[in-house]
Protein backbone atom coordinates (compact mmCIF):
# COMPACT_ATOMS: atom_id res chain seq x y z
CA UNK A 1 0.00 0.00 0.00
CA UNK A 2 2.85 2.37 0.79
CA UNK A 3 4.48 1.59 -2.55
CA UNK A 4 1.29 2.32 -4.51
CA UNK A 5 0.64 5.50 -2.55
CA UNK A 6 4.17 6.75 -3.23
CA UNK A 7 3.91 5.79 -6.91
CA UNK A 8 0.69 7.78 -7.23
CA UNK A 9 2.09 10.75 -5.29
CA UNK A 10 -0.76 10.68 -2.76
CA UNK A 11 -0.73 12.92 0.33
CA UNK A 12 0.21 11.43 3.71
CA UNK A 13 -3.34 11.74 5.09
CA UNK A 14 -4.66 9.52 2.30
CA UNK A 15 -2.04 6.85 2.99
CA UNK A 16 -2.97 6.94 6.70
CA UNK A 17 -6.66 6.56 5.78
CA UNK A 18 -5.90 3.58 3.49
CA UNK A 19 -3.74 1.89 6.14
CA UNK A 20 -6.46 2.34 8.76
CA UNK A 21 -9.02 0.81 6.38
CA UNK A 22 -6.63 -2.07 5.63
CA UNK A 23 -6.20 -2.83 9.34
CA UNK A 24 -9.98 -2.84 9.72
CA UNK A 25 -10.36 -5.18 6.72
CA UNK A 26 -7.80 -7.59 8.21
CA UNK A 27 -9.88 -7.94 11.35
CA UNK A 28 -13.03 -8.82 9.40
CA UNK A 29 -14.21 -12.37 8.78
CA UNK A 30 -15.41 -13.39 5.33
CA UNK A 31 -19.21 -13.77 5.36
CA UNK A 32 -20.54 -17.31 5.01
CA UNK A 33 -24.29 -16.68 4.95
CA UNK A 34 -24.53 -17.29 1.20
CA UNK A 35 -23.86 -21.05 1.47
CA UNK A 36 -21.62 -20.87 -1.58
CA UNK A 37 -18.52 -23.02 -1.80
CA UNK A 38 -15.51 -21.71 -3.68
CA UNK A 39 -11.76 -21.92 -3.22
CA UNK A 40 -10.14 -19.46 -0.85
CA UNK A 41 -9.11 -16.19 -2.49
CA UNK A 42 -5.35 -15.77 -2.73
CA UNK A 43 -4.97 -12.04 -2.14
CA UNK A 44 -1.24 -12.24 -2.84
CA UNK A 45 -2.07 -13.37 -6.39
CA UNK A 46 -4.18 -10.27 -7.14
CA UNK A 47 -3.04 -7.18 -9.02
CA UNK A 48 -4.01 -4.19 -6.94
CA UNK A 49 -2.65 -1.42 -9.12
CA UNK A 50 -1.78 -0.89 -12.75
CA UNK A 51 -0.27 2.46 -13.68
CA UNK A 52 -2.16 4.31 -16.42
CA UNK A 53 -0.39 4.59 -19.74
CA UNK A 54 -0.04 7.97 -21.40
CA UNK A 55 -0.88 7.81 -25.09
CA UNK A 56 0.16 10.39 -27.68
CA UNK A 57 -2.30 13.07 -28.80
CA UNK A 58 -3.47 12.97 -32.41
CA UNK A 59 -2.08 15.76 -34.55
CA UNK A 60 -5.02 15.56 -36.98
CA UNK A 61 -8.12 13.54 -37.80
CA UNK A 62 -6.07 11.70 -40.45
CA UNK A 63 -4.37 9.82 -37.59
CA UNK A 64 -7.72 8.71 -36.14
CA UNK A 65 -8.44 4.99 -36.10
CA UNK A 66 -10.16 4.21 -39.44
CA UNK A 67 -12.84 2.15 -37.69
CA UNK A 68 -13.88 5.13 -35.55
CA UNK A 69 -13.79 7.37 -38.62
CA UNK A 70 -16.10 4.99 -40.56
CA UNK A 71 -18.51 4.93 -37.60
CA UNK A 72 -18.70 8.73 -37.63
CA UNK A 73 -19.35 8.69 -41.38
CA UNK A 74 -22.14 6.07 -41.00
CA UNK A 75 -23.76 8.22 -38.32
CA UNK A 76 -23.50 11.31 -40.50
CA UNK A 77 -21.42 13.29 -38.00
CA UNK A 78 -19.78 16.27 -39.76
CA UNK A 79 -15.97 16.53 -39.70
CA UNK A 80 -16.13 19.74 -37.65
CA UNK A 81 -17.99 17.89 -34.88
CA UNK A 82 -15.61 14.93 -35.12
CA UNK A 83 -12.73 17.22 -34.13
CA UNK A 84 -14.40 17.96 -30.78
CA UNK A 85 -15.81 14.51 -30.10
CA UNK A 86 -14.42 12.63 -27.08
CA UNK A 87 -14.32 9.43 -29.17
CA UNK A 88 -11.87 10.99 -31.61
CA UNK A 89 -9.52 11.59 -28.67
CA UNK A 90 -10.32 8.37 -26.80
CA UNK A 91 -7.57 6.17 -28.15
CA UNK A 92 -5.00 8.95 -28.15
CA UNK A 93 -5.45 10.83 -24.87
CA UNK A 94 -7.29 8.72 -22.35
CA UNK A 95 -5.14 6.45 -20.18
CA UNK A 96 -5.99 2.81 -19.79
CA UNK A 97 -8.28 2.10 -16.85
CA UNK A 98 -6.39 1.07 -13.71
CA UNK A 99 -7.23 -2.41 -12.50
CA UNK A 100 -7.90 -2.15 -8.82
CA UNK A 101 -8.46 -5.79 -8.00
CA UNK A 102 -7.95 -7.75 -11.21
CA UNK A 103 -6.76 -11.24 -10.47
CA UNK A 104 -5.15 -14.04 -12.38
CA UNK A 105 -7.59 -16.53 -10.92
CA UNK A 106 -11.37 -16.41 -11.42
CA UNK A 107 -13.53 -15.39 -8.50
CA UNK A 108 -17.23 -15.99 -7.96
CA UNK A 109 -19.48 -13.08 -8.77
CA UNK A 110 -21.62 -11.68 -5.96
CA UNK A 111 -24.60 -11.34 -8.29
CA UNK A 112 -24.64 -15.14 -8.74
CA UNK A 113 -24.84 -15.84 -5.02
CA UNK A 114 -28.21 -17.04 -3.73
CA UNK A 115 -30.02 -14.54 -1.56
CA UNK A 116 -30.82 -15.45 2.05
CA UNK A 117 -34.38 -16.62 2.66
Amino acid sequence: MRYISAKKGEPEWLLAWRLKAFRQWQSMAEPDWAMVHYPAIDYQDAYYYAAPRKKPTLASLDELDPEIRRTYEKLGIPIEEQKFSPMSRARAELPSTPCSTASRSPRPSARNWPRPA
